[in-house]
């Protein structure tokens, strides 16, 4: 999370948190062992001469390792949020696209019982959900939801 001053020159601050999910390791480990097992198949087959689909069956171990690595880093990296606070409202950048409001439309803000989905109730009656990659014992979320929360009672202040 980083926090920068805001260029209104208001003294609030914009707060940028970028939430990331934990890297997949189980998906790393398969990759590792897939391509590993797949080199191996494919370097005995042809020094012991044996049948080439042996061969192109290592070759294949070895190309699926190297595409679950692949899928992995791109769901890693895809599944990425970032969320924007100002003094007047949010901005949230998200594999569904962009989500953002004013604290003035803000009527409250929920968490779902697990803290991965924030709730936006808005004063037309709709909702807007951020579905985020991290839960509530996530360090960067619990501060992401205490910002939104002191934000949203600041600007009830302001409007009074």
């Amino acid at each position: 999370m980083t926090a920068t001053p805001a260029a209104s020159g208001t003294g609030q601050e914009v707060s940028v948190y970028q939430l990331r999910p934990a890297p997949p390791i189980r998906a790393f480990l398969l990759a590792g062992i897939g391509s590993i097992l797949g080199a191996v198949v494919i370097v005995l087959s042809r020094a012991q001469g044996w049948h080439g689909v042996v061969t192109a069956l290592g070759v294949l171990l070895f190309v699926l390792g190297l595409v679950l690595l692949g899928g992995a880093f791109y769901a890693m990296t895809r599944m990425q949020v970032k969320a924007e606070l100002t003094p007047t409202g949010y901005s949230f950048r998200t594999p569904a696209g962009v989500r953002h409001g004013t604290w003035a439309d803000t009527v409250k803000v929920t968490t779902s019982e697990s803290g991965r989905r924030i709730t936006f109730h808005r004063r037309d009656e709709s909702l807007q959900h951020v579905v985020t990659p991290v839960g509530s014992t996530d360090s960067a979320m619990r501060r992401l939801t205490t910002d939104i929360t002191d934000r949203l009672k600041r600007s009830r202040a302001i409007d009074s």
